[in-house]
């Protein structure tokens, strides 16, 4: 890579990360992981590390997830997003800028790396708008009764420890506030129990080929 194109991508990478923090996800960029590792941005979601390995220009797509596979292969990260910025991106125009990404895990890495998988990969495209925009709860809505149950759901289970994903349809935690959850919004109980099946059957999740 050229010097004046690595050190736009920093400028990219910098502003990604601040973009994502004013929209709620508090992210940095560049950071070294001892003497041999820098990754573009990375952030953490609920004591979960996520990284983005990002490139400029979408003809960059492997190697963007050359980069992110590279990632989960060091160990320092089970989630990466490979992401691309639009030829000619720069810091002023990136807010409304339209990226590709795909995301990266452990589990997917490790398959393709084995020939196993047989996905052509997709290329969603977002905008920081497309996050600002995300439709989230309102809690003011849902009255006193409601979110005190929730209020209090939470402080009965907060510290409680959570069973992996594969397990969570059998974890009585998960279940909890599933149920918590489900009251305070007036949802299908047996709606959000399905959900919970079969994410917990999801591919991605069990490393297994789905059974049908």
């Amino acid at each position: 890579m050229a010097p004046q194109q690595h050190d736009n991508e920093n400028l990219l990478n910098g502003e990604l990360a601040r973009l994502l923090t004013e929209a709620g996800v508090p992210a940095k960029a560049e950071r070294g992981a001892g003497d041999r590792l820098r990754m573009d941005v990375v952030t953490e979601v609920e004591r979960l590390r996520v990284v983005l390995e990002a490139e400029t220009g979408f003809g960059k797509k492997r190697q963007a997830i050359r980069d992110a596979d590279a990632r989960l292969g060091q160990g320092v990260t089970t989630l990466v997003f490979a992401v691309c910025y639009p030829d000619g991106a720069t810091v002023d125009a990136l807010a409304d800028a339209t990226l590709t990404w795909t995301l990266r895990t452990r589990a997917e890495g490790t398959n393709e790396a084995r020939g196993r998988s047989n996905r052509i990969p997709q290329y969603p495209r977002f905008a920081i708008a497309d996050i600002e925009a995300t439709p989230v709860p309102d809690f003011r809505a849902l009255g006193d009764g409601p979110r005190d149950a929730l209020a209090a759901a939470f402080a009965r289970l907060k510290d409680e420890p959570l069973a992996p994903f594969p397990r969570m349809d059998e974890d009585p935690v998960r279940h909890a506030i599933d149920e918590a959850v489900t009251e305070a919004l007036g949802l299908d109980p047996e709606w959000v129990a399905g959900i919970r099946r079969e994410l917990a059957r999801e591919p991605s999740i069990t490393n297994k080929r789905w059974a049908g």
